[in-house]
């Protein structure tokens, strides 16, 4: 059996913060992984005062709530070592190989030629940091922030990896979403730093500012969040349109078939399959009474004819059909039940048995297969791990084996993270030659802000490689067949 090396690492926490969930979940975890030896370190780098800022924000308390309890953290680990900035930047001893910044508050201004490699985590699109952590970002509008690992040692720094993730529209909700958005990003990088794996990009000198926010803004905040953005929200209303010919980039002329909604109710996450010279659109019938969705369909020849095939207590959305040796299966999103649901037809298309559960116990959304020319199957779905349940950052691919039993993880999950185009939003297929996988935006702090096309160049249990193509506005969901494509758009 190979040796593995393991790696000590130095986890940096702040020693007057309350210490917050995405801490203890990734100092749990790690302490876990085998490939790792854990030391944690209190450093006292509250030099800004935010007392004032803290009290402002007293209505986004009820955002900061904890699902772990600091003091079973510290109990379990009781050896926590005092450490000063001189003493980080001269650190020699051998029980640490690599410190990393948790503390949520920038460190690598201060040392200089430290002698350890030490890890800085960074938080926002520019190189500022502010209370509420990220919150220049919403001030800007931006469409998104980032989380950026920085690697220093001696005076050198290199990009480990970055994140982008769609933004949220309260400060301090948005600070304890972009914390726990850290786990998956630097569980990652730790993971390839075992393997050797990592693909580092250099970069100039990194320096972080501390950006102190100015009455006005947090008035013109309050005044944005709390007045004109309730005042001026509407809800979805997603609408299904359908065309017979594959014109890929003309999307958004809302003069195509479309699908008549029920009142009280929307319908989106449209699939077209075509079996024995007719076509059946399958699509989530959300009710905005019920606040969920089910599973219908309709036959093209009568598309007035809503027929209810799988309807459950629970949420159930973006019915994925799939041919897979001489059956059909429809695998819906179905993250209320933690699980992957694979339903087996019986009589096409109006009855379906449950067939099998799998990946028991994790929290993901839009399961699509893909059967490729060598007839591997794959599984793209969108997990979280964070407390959020969030499903619009990250993906996630699966080479499934042995008929459903055996899911075997991609080398470089999650493959891809970044709100941009993480999310899936219909099945792959080949258009002029060439892979075509559509993706959801996630950005400006909405869901569905529009549809991402990658064309995939390569695809195996290593590598994972893609490019950008087209986008369009207001659509989440597109399914393509040889005949026809059938996509939402948000009427909203």
């Amino acid at each position: 059996m190979k040796n593995h090396r393991i790696i000590k690492l130095g986890l940096i926490i702040s020693d007057k913060s309350d210490i917050r969930d995405y801490q203890i979940k990734i100092i749990h975890s790690l302490k876990k992984n085998k490939h790792f030896n854990v030391k944690l370190f209190y450093i006292d780098n509250h030099k800004q005062n935010i007392d004032g800022l803290k009290k402002i924000f007293f209505l986004e308390k009820k955002f900061h709530k904890k699902n772990y309890s600091s003091i079973k953290l510290i109990s379990k680990y009781r050896k926590i070592v005092n450490i000063s900035y001189k003493e980080l930047e001269s650190y020699k001893k051998n029980d640490v190989d690599i410190f990393i910044n948790l503390s949520a508050k920038n460190i690598s201004n201060i040392i200089v030629g430290n002698n350890k490699i030490f890890w800085e985590i960074v938080y926002g699109n520019q190189n500022t940091h502010t209370y509420p952590v990220c919150f220049d970002n919403i001030l800007n509008n931006d469409p998104f922030t980032k989380i950026k690992i920085i690697e220093l040692h001696k005076n050198k720094f290199r990009i480990i990896d970055e994140g982008f993730f769609n933004i949220k529209n309260y400060a301090l909700l948005n600070q304890e979403f972009v914390f726990e958005k850290t786990i998956s990003i630097l569980l990652k990088s730790l993971k390839l730093l075992s393997e050797k794996s990592i693909n580092y990009k250099k970069t100039n000198k990194y320096y972080v500012k501390n950006k102190e926010i100015k009455l006005f803004e947090i008035f013109k905040y309050f005044f944005k969040n709390y007045l004109i953005y309730n005042f001026n929200s509407k809800k979805d209303n997603w609408q299904i349109f359908f065309s017979k010919k594959k014109k890929l980039y003309n999307l958004q002329n809302l003069s195509q078939n479309f699908i008549e909604n029920k009142s009280n109710s929307y319908f989106a996450d449209p699939f077209i399959y075509n079996l024995r010279k007719k076509t059946y659109i399958f699509f989530e019938n959300f009710s905005k009474k019920l606040n969920r969705g089910h599973i219908s369909f309709i036959d093209l020849e009568n598309r007035k004819n809503i027929i209810n095939i799988i309807k459950k207590p629970y949420h159930l959305s973006y019915p994925f059909i799939l041919d897979y040796k001489n059956k059909i299966y429809l695998i819906p999103e179905s993250s209320k039940k933690n699980q992957l649901q694979i339903w087996k037809c019986k009589t096409f298309p109006h009855k379906w048995f449950f067939f099998k559960k799998k990946l028991i116990g994790e929290n993901f959304t839009d399961p699509t297969f893909f059967l490729d020319k060598k007839n591997n199957l794959w599984l793209f779905i969108n997990k979280s791990i964070d407390k959020f349940k969030d499903h619009d950052s990250e993906l996630y691919i699966y080479k499934v084996e042995d008929d459903f039993k055996k899911f075997v993880p991609h080398k470089l999950n999650p493959v891809v993270i970044d709100c941009r185009f993480a999310r899936n939003a219909g099945n792959l297929f080949y258009y002029k030659k060439k892979l075509i996988k559509p993706c959801q935006i996630n950005i400006f702090g909405k869901y569905g802000y529009g549809l991402q096309l990658l064309e995939i160049t390569k695809l195996n249990l290593n590598e994972f490689n893609f490019k950008k193509i087209n986008s369009f506005k207001n659509i989440h969901h597109l399914s393509v067949t040889d005949q026809y494509m059938t996509w939402d758009y948000n009427l909203k």
